[in-house]
């Protein structure tokens, strides 16, 4: 084997590894500090790199918050891949199902609160609470996919349920949907918090458990009443 080619492709592994490390450290601190209070010092310490290394990589802050923003959205886009897709293959047959319909919602869901509740999955989450007060420019945006992947699936679902006309009402409660499922995961403790202020206690094992059901209660309570799910 060319010596210079195990040497080059030695270095190129190096320096793949070395980015990852700086986009994990990242990562992590602009989701736990949020972007105005963190350094690319802080984030070269942490990823335990020269700051010379970081800024020949990514040459600024806001040019390193572009590429983790990347780099989250390509992860959520593959864990949701494969079941908005399904949705969408069941609406373009147009062979709808009272049952069929309601059990994409309820896997859609499911998968959702599983996604956000991981612990695996926080720095994300978190980045998609502190989104709003990144760099206006920063041209990817975790809540635009979020909206692809869940929302408008959700959506599209939620108007075979229902003979409301008022498609406004439906984005609404999808996007509300996502919204309460995302601030949960973020501080579960507000889910506790929330329940003791009215006197309550749960009968379900966990606060994902808890989530999970509640956002198909309110599913059913909004648009599965009497007289309101769409006959086909």
């Amino acid at each position: 084997m060319n010596e210079g080619f195990v040497k080059v492709n030695k270095k190129t592994l190096q320096s793949e590894e070395t980015k990852r490390k700086i986009l994990t450290a990242a990562a992590d601190l602009f989701s736990e500090y949020g972007y105005a209070e963190t350094t690319t010092r802080m984030v070269s310490e942490k990823a335990g790199v020269v700051l010379s290394s970081l800024n020949h990589y990514y040459g600024s802050k806001e040019n390193l918050l572009e590429e983790v923003m990347d780099d989250m959205a390509s992860m959520v886009t593959a864990r949701y891949q494969p079941i908005r897709e399904k949705i969408e293959a069941y609406l373009d047959g147009k062979e709808y199902t009272e049952e069929k319909t309601y059990d994409l919602v309820e896997e859609l869901i499911r998968k959702h609160v599983q996604y956000c509740f991981d612990m695996r999955n926080k720095s994300i989450i978190d980045m998609v609470a502190r989104e709003c007060l990144f760099p206006k420019n920063i041209s990817q945006s975790l809540a635009q996919v979020m909206c692809k992947e869940i929302e408008i699936p959700l959506a599209k679902l939620l108007m075979q349920m229902t003979i409301s006309k008022n498609k406004f009402e439906i984005v609404t409660l999808s996007r509300s949907i996502n919204g309460a499922i995302v601030s949960f995961a973020e501080k579960p403790e507000l889910v506790e918090d929330l329940y003791k202020s009215f006197g309550l206690e749960p009968d379900y094992k966990t606060i994902e458990d808890v989530v999970y059901i509640d956002m198909m209660k309110l599913i059913e309570a909004s648009l599965m009443g009497p007289a309101r799910y769409r006959k086909n």
